[in-house]
């Protein structure tokens, strides 16, 4: 019967960290790497043809090489920076727009003994964005993100911390916007807010279309209300695929980062519609 090794896949969205979190992130795995390695270390064996001073200097360097974590920060033009100490995440060469950051311990132990350590982790924080018209994915499905925490190990104390050591910081960046990207809620809008919306716009241009297009031709008036209402519903879809956009599922925050001119620019709409339809219900 097989042994059934524990491990942990862990989905992370709805979550905004700033360089500075993910530095603490990169510091609090570094030290429960640092422990696995020592344990590891511990149970080397000098062979007898070797001296103390040599077995001691082959250890240093092991721990030294073997337990580290490497850290990839890639930018939206597909270039990266790469580091194996916090100090990658203060470098001035960090982009000016991130789309996702992944720190692992397989990388460096692999360099050295030639094979995956027994106890790992990779973590992925996707900060992509939807584009405003997506024809890749349907508008019903959730929003697309591939961020998560892979933990593999031999012991659950080593899958227990390596996750307390991202939840810990994590579960403290929570977002309320998670609702924007799940499955099916933009038929929700659309049902309850679009198609109203494009019925009421008809109407408010039915007196035009008639005295215009009705007394030429019926053909045009119909084919004029179809056009209108197709351009409401066309304008929500662009409108739903921008408010995906400005606030993400997963996010990063950067110095000189136009979210904020996006996010007013977004609130001005919107509070533009709402005071539009309160306006109409009680005139």
């Amino acid at each position: 019967m097989a042994i059934q090794l524990p491990s942990k896949h862990i989905p992370l969205y709805s979550i905004r960290l700033s360089i500075e979190d993910v530095k603490k992130i990169f510091e609090r795995l570094s030290r429960h790497v640092g422990e696995q390695g020592d344990r590891e270390i511990a149970q080397l064996v000098k062979p007898d043809d070797e001296s103390n001073e040599d077995f001691n200097a082959r250890v240093e360097k092991i721990k030294e090489d073997a337990f580290r974590i490497t850290a990839t920060i890639n930018s939206a033009d597909g270039t990266s920076l790469y580091g194996d100490s916090s100090d990658v995440f203060e470098s001035p060469n960090i982009p000016d727009v991130i789309s996702g950051i992944y720190l692992t311990n397989i990388v460096t132990y692999q360099e050295v003994a030639g094979n995956r350590p027994a106890n790992s982790f990779e973590l992925l924080l996707d900060f992509s964005k939807p584009p405003l018209l997506d024809g890749n994915n349907l508008v019903s499905s959730p929003t697309p993100n591939s961020s998560h925490l892979e933990i593999k190990g031999d012991r659950d104390s080593w899958v227990a911390a390596v996750s307390d050591a991202v939840l810990g910081v994590v579960n403290g960046r929570r977002t309320n916007r998670g609702w924007l990207h799940i499955a099916f809620m933009y038929d929700f809008g659309l049902f309850l807010f679009a198609l109203p919306i494009g019925f009421y716009v008809c109407w408010l241009a039915s007196s035009f279309i008639e005295e215009h297009l009705s007394a030429r031709n019926g053909f045009f008036s119909v084919m004029a209300y179809v056009y209108l209402f197709f351009t409401v519903l066309w304008g929500y879809r662009i409108f739903w695929g921008y408010t995906k956009w400005a606030f993400p599922t997963v996010e990063i925050s950067q110095v000189g980062s136009d979210v904020r001119n996006h996010r007013a620019f977004w609130y001005a709409i919107a509070t533009g519609l709402v005071g539009n339809v309160i306006w109409l219900l009680i005139a």
